[in-house]
């Protein structure tokens, strides 16, 4: 159940008997590992403020998309506090794997493209090393947005732990 959110480790982790070790048969070119990378996915979602296009030039807009962009844009630069692991190159890595937008409260709808955005949402994952938990990886990803926030005071974002499986 990896990509299904580890629902047989989870089941195994109440249930099942409790392992000193595990063997986990993902893709390794044929060679044991010790060390394995964990990982974090959050929700970033940004709120603006949507009017129909026609009316925009008489009413206070604020687009989600383009705030969300300059989120996007900040987050390539994102460091992590956790020291990096000779066992782990590369880790930790991070990737903006969605985004989305539109209007509405809950899923942004799509089929509305002549209103401006209220509502946009990315994904966030970030492979951690061990010693890194979901807390300091949000702690290192708030830094970023705290910066973005601070940049532009319409920016209305939050960080949203762990998002639903759906999602």
């Amino acid at each position: 159940g990896e990509l299904q959110c580890g629902v047989v480790s989870e089941y195994l982790s109440r249930k099942g008997p409790l392992t000193d070790l595990a063997i986990v048969p993902e893709p390794s070119n044929m060679n044991v590992r010790t060390t394995h990378s964990g990982n974090v996915l959050v929700l970033i979602r940004g709120r603006g403020k949507s009017r129909w296009i026609g009316a925009m030039h008489c009413y206070k807009t604020v687009n989600a998309v383009d705030k969300m962009a300059d989120v996007v844009a900040a987050l390539r630069d994102l460091e992590f506090a956790t020291p990096r692991n000779p066992l782990l190159p590369g880790v930790p890595r991070h990737l903006i794997g969605s985004i989305i937008g539109g209007i509405g409260d809950g899923e942004p709808n799509l089929s509305r493209p002549s209103y401006v955005p209220d509502n946009c949402m990315i994904t966030l994952e970030v492979r951690t090393p061990p010693g890194m938990t979901m807390d300091s990886a949000v702690v290192d990803i708030e830094k970023v947005l705290d910066r973005v926030r601070a940049a532009d005071p319409e920016l209305d974002v939050e960080l949203l732990k762990p998002p639903a499986a759906y999602r």
